[in-house]
């Protein structure tokens, strides 16, 4: 894209930016910026300035707490993650479910993997940062482990201050800036969400009684025959046609 502007008088100065070296949707790159003067005798001459815009990824998430649903509506919404000091990152949430119909604690155990990449960096060779889920109560449906932990900077004034919690029963405290990375390639978590459905399912009779109009074809075999009144003929026709 290039812009200009003429300054008359005396002599004039053009002005021109060239930004296709500019990634605008991620607001990083190098801007090349044209300067052009000349007097009113066509003498000129002219100079460029370029201004390199790094980029700097910086932003903290909150990982959804593990759910135990007690209701089910049907909706399949858990939470998902939430972020603080998001600005040029251009993020991408995404997750994967596995599903498991034996267990022993819930009627169906889902494992929700959240994975959180920035697609102005995202780099599909390089690996993820694995974030554990924190379970500090050896009582698995304990409330102690169902927050999600947040991510950020050591030091991080509250209500984003990271985590510090056991990532499991008896272990020592965990600070979860020690998962945080300003430069992450991507993130992944895995939320639980267990199902233990208490409420009693309702049917609902219609009224009776219950009328419907068969429109299907009959069989001409089994109607206004006159080997039916044989006994032996009739009960031996309509046996072939019932075995049909």
């Amino acid at each position: 894209m290039d812009t200009s502007k003429v300054y008359q008088g005396q002599c004039g100065l053009t002005h021109s930016v060239n930004y296709n070296l500019f990634d605008t949707l991620c607001n990083k790159g190098t801007i090349t910026r044209t300067f052009r003067v000349y007097d009113c005798h066509g003498q000129q001459n002219q100079c460029t300035q370029r201004i390199i815009v790094n980029y700097e990824q910086d932003y903290f998430v909150k990982f959804p707490n593990d759910v135990i649903v007690t209701v089910c509506d049907g909706t399949g919404n858990y939470g998902e993650p939430s972020f603080y000091g998001k600005d040029c990152e251009l993020l991408g949430v995404t997750f994967e479910d596995d599903v498991f119909t034996v267990v022993p604690d819930a009627c169906l155990k889902i494992e929700r993997t959240w994975k959180i990449i920035n697609w102005c960096t995202y780099n599909p060779n390089a690996g993820c940062i694995t974030v554990p889920n924190p379970n500090p109560n050896a009582t698995s449906n304990s409330p102690q482990n169902l927050p999600g932990p947040i991510v950020s900077a050591c030091g991080t004034a509250a209500p984003w201050n990271p985590t510090i919690v056991s990532i499991a029963p008896g272990q020592p405290q965990t600070n979860f800036c020690t998962f945080y990375d300003a430069n992450a390639n991507c993130y992944i978590y895995k939320q639980i969400i267990k199902i233990i459905d208490t409420q009693k399912p309702t049917v609902t009779c219609p009224a009776s009684p219950v009328e419907y109009c068969d429109l299907t074809v009959n069989d001409p075999l089994l109607w206004n025959q006159s080997y039916w009144w044989d006994p032996i003929v009739a009960s031996t026709t309509f046996a072939k046609a019932m075995h049909r």
